[in-house]
């Protein structure tokens, strides 16, 4: 699926980021039983979105970010150990 990065598994959690690529607005899910933490940051380590807490699915946004690979940072709170990469690309 061209709007499915594939899903990132560990023994206790897995997160897909979809659409991806994105134009705007994208959702991250967990099968987490509890809550995740994510964290996305742009190629160059700079703070696209502090720390967010949900529970199984968050919508974003990323219509005003420049076009680029984004690094999702995910895991249970405090322990985030887990990264998918993102995409962003213009909607022409």
């Amino acid at each position: 699926d061209l709007h499915s990065f594939p899903t990132r598994r560990s023994s206790d959690l897995s997160l897909s980021v979809t659409p991806n690529p994105t134009t705007g607005k994208f959702t991250i899910q967990s099968d987490s039983n509890g809550f995740t933490d994510v964290v996305v940051y742009d190629i160059h380590g700079n703070l696209m979105v502090p720390v967010t807490r949900f529970v199984e699915s968050k919508e974003l946004d990323a219509s005003d970010w420049p076009d680029g690979v984004y690094v999702v940072h995910f895991g249970r709170p405090v322990t985030m150990g887990h990264v998918v990469k993102l995409v962003k690309v213009s909607s022409r």
